[in-house]
């Protein structure tokens, strides 16, 4: 039977009592609720009054066994991650069960629900990722029949199309507007070296190797916690210019001692909170620069966005070093989000075409 965008195998017990059970949207849907139909009418055909329907565990509950299961297939930092996501799910979903309270209905009412609450889009779909996770584990270990998230309408995110890209000059005008100190530091780190706000906030003593004049980039700090992996979990060596090491000489005789070695902290050694140190420091230092940040455009990604943009623009760099340096997962990141095609480096390519004209003419020798 169909009942919105969703099949249901209906079906009654010896007791007499009628059981719907979903088998999820589409043609898919419809194939998975003729299967489960079938299934349940043989097993009561075989078992008749000794026939129960299987426990439907609760949502919360089946999160907590996914963890526990799963634990092994995903990094320390991917689950803590999911774990923090998983929370506004388990608010809305925790005490419905499985098979009769997660549906594609359901999932839909949550993505509504979430956006009048005034979550954006991008949080919605990040924890509509983890649901998505959940429920594909629920099908394999036979709770659901399909994953109701797969066919749910997911919000569309606002894409800005006019970011910005600040020059070298640009780079050196924010960072001489930081406050001197462990600001203008980490603002240097930041538009020299191209790192994550997280990775800035997780370097250590043992992060810099002086002699080989590199920036050791392995851990990243999230929600407060330093995380043994960066978000690709690849440990890159960034190298390091005059103005970044002279960054990190200062900071070693600045930082404050704290169990963790870490670089920057707060004042009593705490994990910093970039967000908050991005509003205090970077934001007014951009302002004071002249840079106006289009909406939506993160302070900390537009100095590393900037800086990979310079490495690319030089032409010095290939392309495979640079994603290396940057910390992208492949190279194909690095085509797509900062190699583009400019009106003068077309007009180039005909001057290329050009000089072969002018090469003197090749005959070939006779027989």
């Amino acid at each position: 039977m169909q009942r919105g965008e969703s099949h249901y195998a209906v079906y009654r017990l010896p007791s007499g009592k009628q059981v719907w059970r979903s088998g999820g949207a589409g043609a898919k849907g419809k194939k998975a609720a003729e299967r489960i139909l079938t299934e349940a009418l043989g097993t009561i055909a075989r078992e008749g009054h000794a026939y129960r329907e299987p426990k439907d565990a609760k949502f919360g509950d089946f999160v907590e066994r996914f963890f526990a299961d799963n634990a092994y297939r995903y990094r320390e930092s991917t689950l803590s991650i999911y774990r923090s996501l998983s929370k506004p799910l388990l608010a809305y979903f925790g005490a419905a069960k499985m098979r009769k309270g997660v549906s594609v209905e359901s999932v839909t009412g949550y993505v509504r629900d979430s956006l009048g609450r005034g979550s954006t889009p991008g949080q919605v779909n990040r924890t509509l990722n983890v649901m998505s996770a959940v429920c594909e584990w629920a099908v394999a270990v036979d709770v659901l029949p399909a994953n109701p998230v797969k066919t749910v309408r997911r919000p569309k995110e606002q894409k800005y199309d006019q970011r910005i890209v600040l020059s070298p000059t640009e780079i050196q005008r924010v960072i001489a507007f930081t406050p001197k100190g462990w600001q203008r530091n980490m603002v240097t780190i930041a538009g020299h070296c191209a790192l994550r706000a997280g990775e800035i906030a997780a370097l250590t003593v043992t992060s810099v190797d002086y002699s080989a004049r590199e920036l050791v980039v392995d851990k990243t700090v999230w929600r407060s916690k330093v995380m043994p992996n960066t978000k690709t979990g690849v440990v890159r060596r960034v190298p390091l210019s005059v103005a970044a090491m002279d960054a990190l000489h200062s900071q070693m005789n600045l930082r404050v001692p704290n169990e963790r070695n870490l670089l920057f902290t707060g004042a009593r050694g705490g994990v910093l909170n970039m967000s908050r140190v991005g509003a205090d420091v970077l934001v007014p230092a951009l302002k004071r620069a002249g840079v106006v940040v289009p909406k939506g455009q993160d302070g900390w990604m537009l100095l590393r966005h900037s800086a990979i943009s310079a490495w690319v623009a030089s032409g010095k760099v290939d392309v495979a070093t640079i994603a290396a340096i940057a910390g992208h997962s492949s190279v194909a990141t690095t085509y797509k989000h900062y190699i583009h095609a400019h009106e003068d480096d077309r007009h180039k390519a005909a001057t290329v075409m050009d000089a072969l004209g002018e090469e003197p003419e090749v005959r070939l020798a006779s027989a």
